[in-house]
């Protein structure tokens, strides 16, 4: 990659909208967290935690899964949830990301253990302004619905949700977890009750092929596709996400770390020429090997993406998130310095 490229995308203003902010637990804060809450893991040392939790060949998502939500016992108090915004943060200002949507998965990683919605909301509420006035790095939030829970608890999910617009900026509901077996169209009802509570709308759409995504577009009338990356194999899901601009949240270096794809196979390049609205991400940045970064290094260096298809790419970050159009007018600037440099 020839210098001026590389340097492009490590200093342009970008935004991210698909990144779990649970995953912001690094080893050394897990292991300090396990302590301090007197969580009984098997290892007692940084490097023995990188083994167990975070250098691992996760084979499939049910793999990934089974690790990440092990890992999530270790956060426990308001503090906990505070610390995890302020590692999003940090790492954000590392590599000039000024917006981030953060999702967070309340149900099975939080709630199934007895942690209170109260308890995270105000925990994210305060890392969020020490994100701000610490690092000058906008963090705002997605809720994401597990998917394998029933409608009537979602339903419920979502009612409680309702109650906490005010204390923390939750720019969405969307959808994870386990995903064959457990179709998005299973929450429609809850979908529809965000829609009403004013909350945009988006979802998980990864190892099921297309007909995981047109049952995602119909059932829960979301605004955006998270993953998705299979979406090339339908030519009339790719016209119709281009006729309706719908954007993808694409996490390169998750979809090859878990199994969907080979890096020389990755449909990105098809699906940006095919006009879909791609944005990068890293989905889980301390459980899998690349940041954001080094996720659009990558698919320039394999894909041959240009300086202005780098940026295309990152504008679209900026015009098709849920709350961050504030900065586009910050990013457009930017980016004509640049190329009158």
């Amino acid at each position: 990659m020839e210098a001026r490229l590389k340097r492009l995308i490590c200093e342009i203003p970008k935004p991210e909208y698909h990144c779990h902010l649970e995953s912001f637990v690094s080893p050394e804060v897990f292991l300090r967290l396990a302590k301090k809450n007197n969580v009984d893991i098997p290892a007692t040392t940084v490097e023995e935690v990188e083994e167990q939790y975070f250098a691992v060949d996760y084979e499939d998502l049910d793999k990934f899964l089974d690790v990440w939500l092990t890992a999530m016992s270790v956060l426990q108090t308001e503090e906990d949830y505070t610390e995890v915004v302020v590692e999003c943060a940090k790492n954000a200002k590392m590599q000039n990301i000024i917006y981030r949507e953060g999702m967070f998965t309340f149900q099975a990683a939080h709630g199934a253990r007895g942690v209170a919605l109260e308890t995270v909301v105000n925990g994210f509420a305060k890392g969020r302004e020490i994100a701000m006035e610490q690092h000058g790095v906008d963090i705002r939030f997605i809720a994401e619905i597990d998917r394998t829970s029933s409608s009537e608890d979602s339903v419920s999910f979502v009612h409680e949700l309702a109650k906490f617009k005010d204390r923390l900026p939750i720019v969405a509901v969307g959808l994870d977890m386990a995903e064959i077996g457990f179709p998005a169209s299973n929450h429609a009802e809850a979908y529809r009750i965000a829609k009403e509570y004013g909350f945009n709308r988006t979802a998980h759409a990864w190892e099921g092929g297309p007909e995981q995504i047109w049952d995602t577009i119909k059932g829960c009338d979301v605004q955006r596709i998270d993953h998705g990356s299979m979406a090339y194999e339908d030519e009339e899901l790719v016209k119709y996400l281009v006729e309706h601009e719908m954007p993808m949240t694409i996490c390169p270096d998750s979809d090859v770390s878990l199994g969907l794809h080979k890096w020389e196979k990755h449909p990105i390049r098809k699906l940006y020429d095919a006009g879909i609205k791609v944005t990068v991400n890293s989905d889980d940045p301390c459980f899998l090997p690349m940041n954001l970064i080094e996720n659009y290094e990558r698919i320039t260096e394999l894909f041959n993406f240009t300086e202005d298809e780098i940026i295309t790419i990152a504008r679209n970050g900026f015009v098709y998130n849920f709350s961050g159009n504030e900065y586009l007018g910050q990013f457009d600037e930017w980016v004509s310095n640049w190329k009158n440099n």
